[in-house]
């Protein structure tokens, strides 16, 4: 048995030789927990000859200490966004050019023996694609793997959803999964280099006395005021084998979070109601809240929705739903937040008007999305949109002159304006200003924007003609709904809209809910998606929710209804509840 035993761990040890062996071969993709060491100097300054490279290796995305042994062991050979990337040849210097997929990557650091250490760059779609180099004399290429990860908080199926794109199926989203469980999961903010993924929960806990040791001031200012505590998730995208979980935080806040950001110089940022949470991220191992910021008092009807980082990446813009204000916060000093101006969009309404942010085409400018909607509300898609429209119609849009933070508005919106449409404000000298107004189709409830930086933006919603209001539970209903799919319904909405012209095209249209937007590398939208399940029976319906690449795949994460005869719940449904799950891609 003892000789039996030896044999099988002989062999096993022959096979792991032999894999590093074969990726040392082509890549050294394989660490088979070698080290390497790094250095202040490259070895060569000067190249006098064309560059050669002998194999690459992929070293994750956790940060690298600045000198000494670097260890290897979460290379696994797959090349992902914000992964270092250590690039073994010759007549490699420190002014060699790096690009990969077409994309440039920036020469970071040196390693011992004359190698160059690199970082996997965001944009480059999956797949195999060519890693070049070009020291000024010559170049030199190599094919490396290359993949991205999609994911999405779910806080019905207590997990965080990841999806890989490898490049390796035409289906675009590879079969196997990387979930990672977490209750609660809702909110989810990506590093800008890629790497790191934060998760924060939803608790629909009550809340709790607050911990006058919890490390920074009470948000409200005032002594023993409550607190909502919510974990907040790092996760390591670039792990071997695929992401894992690094720490998790705590965190006291004033109500439950409504959004979650992350900034270039790694501000995270938590939204509630009337405040911010500022949390310092060294690294997805290293976190630290630092300080709160309150916007309103606790008695006024607040709701802090959206935020996006603009100017030099240290100012933050945070956009409230029912006051329809665009704050201007000053994070140069993480530790001191400050409120520093800010425009008013529009009047004040008792239902939530502004209803996302998004990046402009510059660093200076962000988008804002307004119209009737019922993704902020809590509300069904049955309850009564033609009355809210008709609510919606009624408001009275006045010349907003009014003064917020240190910011006067100068922008009047006149009575005809589209009650739907896209506002660019714009940071100058220091200042928001609301600089372009474009209208968009009256019979569509927006939900998200998604700029595709080639001058355009996706806007998702829903047809307000609804086609499911009168459903009952009964056969009849049941043929309805199957009538419905068979036609194509046009309920859900992708919109296009030209960023200078405001032009307007149908992107996506159908039957399925296109909720929430991210951008592929290749240009090809990411949708968070409900639809109806393929292979259905009659009176069955089942209701799916996934991720889907619009004509290529669909990716189902969960099965939001399966009902018998309740037609109608099952299609109330469809939309469980309106702040549903957020996606992203690296």
């Amino acid at each position: 048995m003892n000789q039996t035993l030896n044999q099988t761990v002989q062999g096993a040890m022959r096979k792991r030789i032999g894999l590093c062996a074969i990726g040392l071969l082509l890549t050294g993709s394989l660490g088979c927990g070698a080290t390497l060491s790094r250095v202040s100097q490259p070895a060569l300054l000067s190249p006098q000859q064309p560059p050669t490279i002998d194999r690459t290796q992929d070293l994750g995305g956790l940060p690298l200490p600045s000198l000494g042994p670097i260890s290897t062991e979460q290379s696994d050979g797959l090349y992902t966004p914000g992964e270092w990337i250590a690039l073994h040849g010759k007549h490699l210097g420190p002014s060699t050019k790096v690009t990969i997929g077409g994309q440039p990557a920036q020469v970071l650091g040196f390693l011992e023996g004359g190698a160059l250490l690199a970082r996997m760059p965001r944009g480059v779609v999956p797949g195999s694609q060519t890693l070049s180099v070009d020291n000024g004399i010559g170049s030199a290429q190599v094919s490396i793997p290359t993949a991205i990860y999609a994911f999405g908080g779910d806080a019905q199926g207590n997990s965080v959803r990841i999806r890989r794109m490898s490049g390796q199926s035409d289906s675009a989203l590879d079969q196997e999964s990387f979930d990672v469980a977490f209750p609660l999961a809702r909110f989810v903010a990506l590093s800008s280099d890629g790497g790191s993924l934060y998760v924060l929960q939803e608790p629909t806990g009550e809340l709790e006395p607050a911990d006058p040791s919890s490390g920074y001031s009470a948000s409200s200012g005032q002594p023993g005021a409550a607190r909502q505590v919510s974990e907040l998730l790092s996760i390591h995208l670039g792990a071997k084998g695929g992401p894992q979980v690094v720490t998790r935080l705590p965190l006291a806040l004033q109500g439950k979070p409504t959004g979650l950001k992350l900034g270039p110089f790694g501000q995270l940022v938590v939204l509630q109601a009337r405040q911010l949470t500022v949390v310092e991220t060294a690294g997805p191992g290293q976190l630290r809240p630092l300080a709160q910021l309150p916007l309103a008092s606790p008695q006024e009807e607040r709701a802090l929705i959206d935020a996006e980082f603009i100017g030099d990446g240290q100012l933050l813009t945070v956009l409230e739903a029912y006051t329809n204000q665009l704050h201007l916060i000053d994070l140069h000093q993480p530790s001191q937040p400050q409120l520093v101006g800010g425009v008013a969009l529009s009047q004040a309404y008792d239902q939530p008007f502004s209803i996302d942010l998004a990046p402009g085409d510059d660093a200076d400018s962000v988008w804002v999305l307004q119209g009737p909607n019922f993704r902020l509300a809590g509300k069904r898609l049955t309850d009564g949109l033609g009355g809210v429209w008709r609510d919606a119609k009624a408001l009275e849009l006045r010349a907003a002159g009014k003064t917020l933070g240190q910011t006067v508005v100068g922008a009047a919106m006149l009575p005809n304006e589209s009650l739907t449409r896209l506002e660019q404000v714009r940071l100058t000298g220091g200042a928001l200003t609301v600089v372009k107004s474009l209208p968009l189709p009256p019979d569509v409830f927006p939900f998200f924007v998604q700029p595709d930086y080639r001058g355009s933006l996706f806007v998702s919603g829903i047809n307000r003609k609804n086609q499911f209001t009168d459903l009952d539970a009964s056969l009849d209903g049941v043929r309805r709904v199957l009538g419905a799919v068979k036609d194509t319904a046009q309920l859900g909405v992708v919109l296009k809209v030209g960023a200078e012209t405001g032009t307007v095209t149908t992107a996506l249209q159908g039957m399925a809910i296109y909720y929430d937007l991210a951008l592929l590398p290749s240009g090809e939208l990411l949708t968070s998606t409900v639809r109806l399940g393929a292979g259905y029976i009659p009176p069955r319906v089942t209701l799916d929710w996934g991720l889907e690449v619009p004509g290529r795949s669909f990716a189902k994460l969960r099965e939001v209804a399966n009902t018998g005869l309740k037609i109608t719940d099952a299609v109330q449904r469809l939309l469980p509840p309106y702040r549903y799950e957020r996606i992203g891609v690296q």
